[in-house]
Parts: C-alpha cells; structure tokens; sequence
C-alpha cells in the first residue's frame, strides 16, 4: 500500500488485521510511517511489515524494480495492493481499488493547474494498465465499478464497501434538540482542496445570515492546497464570518469522532469521492448529513437521504434552514441515516476479501 489517505490507512489496518490470523507467510509493504507505528501500537513489532522508504521517483523506483525483485526471489507469489498503480507491471495481483478519482470528470476539471493534470494523467494510464492485467479488481462501490468499465475492460470483478469502526464514546444524543431552531453547530471534515468545494459551504452560509439563521461551523481538514486555503480565508474575512466559521485544520481521528459527536449537523460537498469514509463515521456517529448528490453517497446514505445538487449553495442554505426550524424532522433523518450503519462491517467486508484472495490464489 502507497495510499496515505484516512480510508485507505483504515483499510490497510483491517486488512492487515485479518491477513495475520490467516498465515505467517506474508510480506507486507507500507509507505506511511503513521500506519506502521499504529499496527505497532496494536500488535507490537512485525518482522514481516516493511516501510517503504522513499517518495516520488524514489518511490517509484521502489516500486518499479525493488518489488518487482523481491516478487520473482519469493517465487511470484499473489501480489494484492491498496494502490492499483503500484500493481501495473505485475500480473499476478488483486487490485483493492482504493482512488477512483482519476476516472472523474469533476475531479479533472476542479484539480487546478498543469502540474496536477500531468499527474493524473500519468495515474490514470497506470491504474488503466493495473485493472487491465489483474487477476481481480476489488471496487469500494458499484458507480466505481460501472464508470470504470466505460473507460476499460475489467477482469473479474466484485463490490466490497469501506466499513466504519465503533468507538465506544458516550451515545447520547439527545442534547442536540435543544440547539436546533437556536444556534446550530455545523460540521465539514475533509482535507481543503478544489474539488471538496467548500466555497458552495461558505455561500451557503451567508444565505443562512441573510436569513438570520444562528450557526457555528467547523471545517476539519489537512491545509492541502495553500491556495485554496488563503482563497477561503478572504471569502470568510470579506462575509464577516470570522466569528462563525472556524479552519481547525488536521486533528487527531479520536477528535474528529469526539467533533461529531458534539455537532448538530455534517455538510459534505465534494464534487467526487472513490467512497466518503466521512459520511460513514457521521452515520457511526448519529450526526445528521446533508450531501451533495453523488452517485457514490447514495450508496451509502440509502435511508434518510438529505441532497442538495452539486455545487447549488442555495439549495444546500434551504435544507440548512428547514432542519434548523423542525426538530421532529432533524431527529427522524438522524435515525433514519443511522439504520445504514448495518449495511458497513469491516468483518464482513475483509472475510469477502479474503475469500478473494484465496480463491484466486488456487
């Protein structure tokens, strides 16, 4: 695994948590130093696990010659990876596809400048020849699975959803009922790029203070694209905004459960995701969502839906606004979303994969 996303680290860790109770006779490849100190932390030091030094072409030299050398040396064996690309020139592999983000359109359009489309193009051309030569591909959702066969001709194919993890904090929930119609205290978790379009948030937001709607948000998310991020810190300095919204940046992923747990309602308004493991921790974590209407979102948040178009900033302040004033309505979609939680299990996720494995392994 390359991927150092917050679902594909949690993938890699559920993953790696199965594969040890089944056999002794892994090598498994890291390229996150806080993925390997969390497996330690769990499960004490692993002669088997290896950090992959190296970013870049470093990392691709790793990965185009070193793997490859240690695959032939260990007799070829079955090659499974979080990361399609790194398994473009093996054939002998599962692909768990973890980044569908190079097949979208909107992504394309909302990733920026030069630099960035050259990269993905580049990914896209690897992941293409990966998925072509696998033995197997794993999607995470079936608009996945569907928009990647336009593109390609899949091998053998199947749908394991992400899953969330239970924390054990306290459930009680009751409290919010007493915030809604007064001050409501609204939630974005993702890391600041183009395409997370937080600026149909923030205009959203100046329609709720045009209409005299109290709130408080907090936006939850690594500062990934400085640029973005200075153009929202001028958005919200020139709508007097400063004492409502709040950038907290990265936290811990115990704060950000401990963040939801205390919030009336999670807005989620990125243009394409390959999943949204966002919206399975607020469904965990019984906090209301409303999303923009993807594809993908719909798969998970089937029961208790609350859309809005893409980027329509109105729409998004109207839903906003007609929740705030009904409490009997916000608390039926916070029960209704939470009855999805039943359709996301990691145990039962990872036992299908592991069925993958060694069926194809025969």
């Amino acid at each position: 695994s390359k991927i150092r996303s917050g679902g594909g680290l949690e993938h890699a860790f559920q993953f790696y948590k199965k594969l040890r109770s089944h056999s002794n006779k892994n090598l498994l490849f890291f390229a996150s130093q806080e993925l390997l100190s969390y497996l330690e932390f769990h499960f004490g030091e692993d002669s088997r696990v290896v950090l992959i030094n190296g970013k870049g072409v470093s990392g691709t030299i790793w990965q185009l010659f070193i793997l490859r050398y240690i695959l032939k040396k260990n007799k070829n064996p079955l090659l499974v990876t979080l990361d399609a690309a790194s398994a473009c020139f093996y054939k002998k592999n599962i692909v768990i596809h973890q980044d569908m983000l190079a097949f979208s359109f909107k992504y394309w359009v909302f990733q920026g400048d030069l630099k960035n489309q050259i990269r993905n193009l580049i990914v896209l051309i690897l992941q293409m020849i990966a998925i072509k030569r696998a033995k197997h591909v794993i999607f995470q959702s079936y608009y996945a699975q569907s928009l990647i066969s336009k593109y390609i001709k899949t091998p053998v194919s199947s749908v394991v959803p992400h899953a969330v993890t239970n924390f054990d904090f306290d459930t009680n929930i009751e409290g919010c009922k007493d915030k809604v119609g007064n001050c409501i205290n609204l939630l974005c978790v993702s890391p600041i790029y183009r395409y997370k379009d937080y600026p149909v948030v923030l205009k959203s937001l100046v329609e709720l203070v045009n209409s005299n709607i109290k709130f408080n948000l907090k936006i939850i998310g690594n500062f990934s694209d400085c640029k973005e991020v200075k153009n929202l810190k001028k958005f919200i300095k020139e709508n007097n905004l400063e004492k409502s919204v709040e950038l907290l940046g990265g936290v811990s992923h115990k704060e950000v459960m401990l963040t939801m747990r205390n919030s009336d309602l999670l807005i989620f308004s990125s243009r394409c995701e390959t999943f949204g493991i966002t919206l399975l921790e607020a469904i965990e974590s019984r906090l209301p969502i409303v999303s923009c209407d993807y594809p993908v979102y719909r798969e998970i948040i089937t029961k208790g839906g609350v859309f809005f178009p893409i980027g329509d900033y109105k729409s998004l302040a109207f839903l906003i606004k007609g929740l705030s004033s009904n409490s009997v309505k916000f608390d039926y979609i916070r029960h209704e979303q939470h009855k999805n939680i039943n359709n996301f299990n990691w145990d039962k996720s990872m036992k299908k994969v592991m069925n993958i494995i060694f069926n194809e392994r025969q």
